[in-house]
């Protein structure tokens, strides 16, 4: 099926001029930077030729990460594709963690704060935030645990990444980290940059830093977009400020939004209104939307608003209360919009939520003053020459079309925009704060390089010890910006014996142990570089209609488990050493299909063949528990494994005979092995980076063979490092050690035959394991920096095919 074609099937209208040539650039490997008009079918534009490269066995790509700047924008986008994909696949389901990669079905998944479908960016398609993507890359996944940090770079490489409403980016901390990506990623990987507002110079400049194509559609086709060829939108302004009396006078019974700048102030004007309309005969529906809600909840709400918004709305007599959820990427349209003072190019964007249609296509825009400026604190210059440029309109009104609007983000924008992107001309500052963050791990360093209202996982809870983190479901968490959070600091100085407000949590265990968390009390500069907050009921509450709401108490929400657990602690068999290596080899290898455009761009960045990248993520996989063929390992493991053996006889239960061979885990129950873990005869050495030492040489030398001395120098050390790191992002101590007798003869039958005469070394001496430490990549150094690609799309596959292989192992020999 040709394109056009497909597109038609796909979205139910023919593509328009400018969406067939984005398809045509996205076919020929370009990135694109884009620029069209609410309404013009941006998303459609991205999306559908990654769809029909999917469909035609031709991806172009081997995933899709959709990245927008607002949770409610990526759970719209995701409802929306989701529910074309199933007309054109056979198959497609909506959870990407623990995916069947030799299935015949797609995923196309949601990950985002308060619902993490896809943690590791595992399926075909994922609609996620900027934050969780840019995180991802910095080695500070939010809302997830540090342990974590290095798997989600990987899937970098070889993806199409789309920036959808790019403006809306702060320039000084996610544009910039963005910009610093991209260029790293240059030739790793394509994408799309798109926005309905930025100036003509800021896309020049950005296509030409990344080399990008520009797709800009031209006024006569601007003109002839069913969106564009009849709407009349009359926009207003006035000194006032948004009052529940103003928006009642103005309701005429039709479709209305009100739009505030923070979710306090559109929660307290939803309970105003509630109030005016309380003893009215047939009032108008009254409907709140921000970003605060558990995934049924907001669900719930945006179902209801199609029926009364949507392209095919039936009803009205509405006034919707929300934030900047909606300002973008919704389809939706409103008859009145009531909003608070922005950027223009904010504005401009809101005003897209009215005569969106050609069934409706007059709209009014009311602008209206805002008690602060929070969140455009750093942009109090553009508000002002914001406000120059709307005090030019008639008391009456003007309708304004998309010639005026650019004609306004010109003048308001372009100056700023072009000085921001030009200080970005010179990348190595930006390069050096991301390392800092993938090398030391600061989380301080998000609100720097990500975004200054980073999402965090908020649990309620007066007694967040008491609730289980470890197990194969987590509790639902909110997600909730990391400044939002910072309205509970006043209370923090005025508090009771034992009280508390918020609590952060940090990690516990070491290497491949099971997940727990300490729980202490934050102050309240400590309330935004945290991962996972609990925040007390007497200083927060949360009501299905108002969804979280701050400075006020309430009964905490019960705990409900229904989010995947990121980190899965299985009921382990007993598993010899090298059937473990054979199955984690095996899921490398199932997973091989779903990674080949990544294997392709590396094999042309390293100038070897792909069959190389392949053999080398095979052999590492295979060797990444090395560590636990040491001598001491083995002997506490064997001590594990006897007495559990024991103790279940004991207990009348049936239990094989072992074979006596070396191990790679223990029988072993999560819940009723749990406190016999904890002693301390059965705890069990460190191995990752006793591993990695045993193989460094020997990796070193085979490579090097195989594919030559730049290679052999490239390879020996992503793989290396990558054992080191399969159980966290920044591991560098070990101990000495001693392998075991048999670990040669076990290793060389694992692997593949050229690889049988890899040496194995052990470790005598502690000054040999901390010069061991400082070979680990450090991304810091200048010479490792060629390394990065590599390193990161090698630990991702091996972390990966090390969970793929533990459920492997559940589901072929059940306990």
């Amino acid at each position: 099926m040709n394109y056009p074609d497909f597109f038609e099937f796909l979205t139910g209208f023919p593509p328009y001029p400018w969406q067939e040539r984005v398809e045509a650039d996205l076919t020929a490997g370009k990135s694109v930077v884009l620029r069209a008009p609410t309404g013009a079918g941006k998303t459609w534009g991205a999306v559908a030729p990654f769809l029909h490269g999917m469909k035609t066995g031709k991806p172009l790509a081997d995933r899709l990460l959709y990245a927008l700047p607002l949770r409610s924008l990526a759970s719209s986008l995701h409802a929306t594709v989701l529910g074309k994909m199933r007309s054109v696949f056979d198959s497609v389901g909506t959870t990407g963690k623990d995916r069947a990669y030799n299935g015949a079905s797609l995923n196309c998944s949601l990950q985002i704060g308060g619902q993490k479908n896809d943690p590791f960016f595992e399926s075909n398609l994922v609609f996620t935030t900027i934050d969780q993507l840019l995180s991802g890359y910095i080695f500070l996944p939010v809302s997830l645990p540090d342990r974590l940090g290095n798997v989600n770079a990987g899937a970098l490489i070889g993806s199409l990444l789309v920036f959808d409403e790019l403006h809306l980016l702060d320039p000084d901390v996610a544009l910039g980290t963005t910009i610093e990506m991209l260029d790293r990623l240059h030739g790793l990987c394509q994408f799309v940059l798109m926005t309905a507002t930025m100036s003509d110079d800021a896309i020049n400049w950005l296509a030409g830093k990344l080399h990008a194509s520009v797709a800009q559609i031209p006024d006569t086709e601007i003109r002839s977009l069913p969106t564009e060829r009849t709407k009349r939108r009359t926009w207003r302004y006035t000194r006032d400020t948004i009052t529940a009396a103003a928006i009642r006078s103005a309701h005429d019974g039709g479709r209305t939004i009100v739009l505030t700048n923070s979710v306090r102030r559109a929660q307290n004007l939803f309970l105003e209104l509630e109030a005016a309309y309380g003893r009215v005969a047939d009032p108008p529906e009254l409907v709140l939307l921000h970003a605060r809600y558990y995934p049924e909840d907001r669900e719930a709400i945006e179902s209801r608003l199609d029926r009364y918004f949507g392209p095919k709305a039936s009803l009205a007599n509405v006034i919707l209360v929300t934030t900047q959820v909606v300002e973008a990427g919704m389809d939706m349209s409103a008859d009145q919009l009531h909003t608070e003072i922005a950027p223009m190019n904010a504005l401009i964007q809101r005003a897209g939520r009215t005569a969106r249609y050609e069934s409706r296509n007059l709209g009014s825009v009311t602008i209206y003053e805002a008690r602060t400026l929070n969140p455009y604190g750093k942009q109090a210059e553009a508000v002002a020459e914001t406000r120059r440029q709307l005090n030019e309109l008639p008391p009456e009104g003007r309708v304004i079309d998309f010639a005026e609007e650019r004609v306004w983000v010109q003048a308001v924008h372009a100056c700023q925009e072009s000085q921001q992107l030009r200080s970005y001309s010179n990348l190595f500052p930006r390069r050096r704060s991301v390392i800092e963050a993938m090398d030391q791990g600061h989380r301080g360093k998000l609100t720097e390089l990500v975004r200054d209202i980073s999402s965090v996982g908020v649990l309620i809870a007066a007694n967040p010890e008491d609730v289980d983190f470890g197990g194969r479901a987590w509790p639902r968490l909110l997600g909730v910006s990391g400044i939002s959070l910072m309205a509970l600091s006043e209370h923090l100085g005025d508090l009771r014996a034992s009280q508390w407000v918020a609590k952060g949590a940090e990690e516990q265990g070491g290497e491949g142990q099971r997940l727990s968390l300490k729980w202490r009390v934050l102050s309240a500069r400590d309330l935004m570089a945290q991962w996972l907050v609990a925040l007390h009921p007497d200083f927060a509450s949360y009501h299905p209609r108002l969804g979280l709401v701050l400075d006020h108490p309430g009964p905490a929400p019960p705990i409900q488990t229904s989010e995947p657990a990121p980190i899965l602690r299985y009921q382990y068999e007993f598993e010899p050493w090298n059937l473990h290596a054979k199955r984690i080899a095996h899921q490398a290898n199932v997973m091989q299909k779903a990674c080949g455009h990544g294997t392709d761009v590396l094999a042309r960045r390293y100038k070897v063949s792909a069959e190389l990248i392949e053999e080398l993520v095979e052999v590492v996989c295979i060797l990444h528990d090395t560590g636990k063929l040491a001598g001491e390992w083995q002997k506490r493991a064997w001590r594990r494994q006897n007495d559990k053996d024991a103790r279940m006889r004991a207990a009348g239960h049936r239990v094989p005979s072992r074979p006596d061979v070396p191990l790679a885990h223990t029988w072993f129950d999560t819940l009723a092995d749990r406190e016999w873990q904890r002693k301390p005869e059965y705890a069990l050495p460190h191995h990752a980076i006793e591993g990695a030492y045993s193989v460094a040489a020997g990796l070193q030398a085979e490579l090097s063979e195989i594919g030559g001395e730049e290679w052999g120098d490239i390879a020996a050390a992503c793989g290396y490092t990558s054992i080191a790191r399969h159980h966290g992002p920044r591991s560098t101590e070990f101990k000495p050690f001693q392998l075991s007798p048999e670990a040669q003869k076990t290793i060389a039958e694992c692997l593949p035959f050229r690889w049988r005469a890899l040496l194995l070394n052990s470790c005598s001496s502690l000054t040999a394991a901390c010069q061991f430490s400082g070979n680990l990549l450090a991304f810091s150094r200048e010479e490792d920096e060629t390394a990065w690609p590599l390193y990161v799309f090698l630990v991702r596959r091996l972390r990966l095919a090390d969970q793929a292989s533990l459920r492997q192992g559940e589901e072929m020999t059940p306990l």
